[in-house]
C-alpha cells in the first residue's frame, strides 16, 4: 500500500472524467494487488518446495523470490 501511495502520489491521472481521489484509490489498489499477489506467490511456492524437497535451504528461497518477480515482469 506505500508503494501504491507513493506511486499515486507522483503519477499524473489520466483525464477522465473521475474525480482525482477516485483516480488515486484505483492506482492504490492497483498497486496492493500487485505487491499481495507477489507476497503470496513467494510464501506458497516457498512453502511448496520446501514440503516437496523435504529441505529448507536457500534454493526455495530464491525459486520463490524468482517468482514473485515474475509478477512484476508480467505486469510490466
Amino acid at each position: 500500500a506505500l508503494y501504491g501511495s507513493i506511486a499515486a502520489a507522483f503519477m499524473t491521472p489520466a483525464p477522465h472524467p473521475k474525480p482525482n481521489i477516485i483516480q488515486a484509490l484505483g492506482l492504490v489498489g492497483r498497486y496492493t494487488l500487485l505487491i499481495g499477489s507477489a507476497g503470496a506467490l513467494f510464501a506458497g511456492s516457498t512453502c511448496a518446495l520446501a514440503s516437496i524437497r523435504d529441505k529448507d535451504d536457500y534454493k526455495n528461497w530464491a525459486f520463490g523470490g524468482a517468482l514473485a518477480g515474475s509478477i512484476f515482469g508480467i505486469q510490466g
